[in-house]
């Protein structure tokens, strides 16, 4: 086995499969619901980032948490692995509107997230039916106020495009 050199690694992707529905159109590795796994997967994952750590550049420039819906995830075991992410620039979490409460905020806030990428995906009530998004655009107003709340000061909305039936 060869050693990655210690500057290859400056950005870091840490998945989270856990999901309160199946989106059609979704093809990441998912599974749903399974909140009695959630402890058992965070452990793996604090596990393999102290194996990982040689391999990681001194100074990581970002984290990235993706899904899955990460702010899916128990809310105890999130602020744990959050904790056990090394300390970076830029750490974002994927939201998906209708998990975005108060509390999360808080967690997200003080396990040192500074950026949310929300899925708001479409504001057309007909092309969020054809993608099984649940959230409205009411929802995504919600979280975006919760957001802004919590003193978050970079939220980026993922909007899809080309979607079956969309015409512009």
């Amino acid at each position: 086995m060869t050693a990655v050199p210690t500057a290859a690694v400056r950005h870091l992707y840490v998945h989270l499969p856990f999901c309160a529905h199946r989106c059609g159109y979704c093809d990441f590795v998912t599974v749903v619901g399974r909140g009695e796994q959630h402890g058992a997967y965070v452990d793996a994952l604090v596990t393999e980032l102290a194996l990982e750590r040689w391999v990681l550049a001194a100074r990581l420039e970002s984290v990235f948490l993706g899904g899955g819906t990460p702010t899916f995830t128990d809310p105890t075991e999130l602020a744990r692995l959050l904790a056990a992410l090394p300390e970076v620039h830029e750490l974002t979490v994927e939201a998906n509107p209708e998990t975005v409460t108060p509390d999360l905020a808080r967690v997200l806030r003080e396990g040192g997230v500074n950026r949310i990428s929300l899925g708001a995906q479409s504001f057309h009530p007909k092309l969020l039916a054809v993608l099984e998004r649940r959230a409205g655009h009411g929802d995504v107003r919600r979280a975006m106020h919760t957001l802004r709340d919590a003193d978050f000061d970079n939220v980026s909305l993922d909007l899809l495009y080309g979607i079956p039936g969309q015409s512009a």
